[in-house]
């Protein structure tokens, strides 16, 4: 498993076309089991967990939506915890999109949406000084970082705005 880590990326890349394509809800359900056993596997082999995980939370979301948000929840926290400024923004909004429909599903409390809301700005406020750093080395990677930075604000308007439809946070 260690000859080469493309071996689960590409796994990974092929399994997601698989499952997009496949029509048996069964099939479908084994696939996407699957392809997180790949992306276990590759955390196992090269210990990039954070940087997996977001993978791993981002594609079940998609494939499963809202009905995996407590299993989605936790994996993004820990992906965040670990990446800090280095998270994609895609996932903190998937983050707090999890927490918010747990909440509305009484799986976490207030309280925990307000600490996921604070915890999402505070990563996505690392994630834009690390953004602007990058892009201030006005290097080969400058436009990537840039690009990276529309996300981060794109994700801070999502985050406000599930934060403020959530209605975790009242007057009292």
């Amino acid at each position: 498993p260690k000859a080469s880590k493309n071996t689960f990326i590409k796994g990974a890349n092929i399994y997601k076309r698989f499952i997009a394509k496949e029509k048996n809800p069964e099939v479908k359900n084994a696939l996407i089991d699957t392809l997180m056993m790949i992306y276990d596997k590759r955390i196992e082999h090269y210990k990039q967990k954070g940087t997996v995980l977001s993978y791993k939370a981002a594609d079940l979301y998609s494939f499963k939506g809202n009905k995996v948000a407590a299993e989605v929840y936790p994996m993004a926290k820990e992906a965040m915890t670990l990446e800090k400024g280095k998270t994609k923004a895609a996932i903190v909004t998937i983050y707090m999109q999890t927490a918010v429909e747990l909440y509305k599903n009484e799986g976490i409390d207030g309280n925990e949406v307000i600490g996921a809301y604070t915890f999402a700005m505070d990563v996505l406020a690392l994630a834009t000084e690390n953004c602007n750093k990058r892009i201030a080395k006005n290097d080969k990677y400058s436009q990537k970082y840039k690009k990276e930075l529309e996300n981060v604000n794109t994700s801070l308007s999502n985050v406000e705005a599930l934060f403020s439809e959530s209605g975790a946070a009242t007057c009292d």
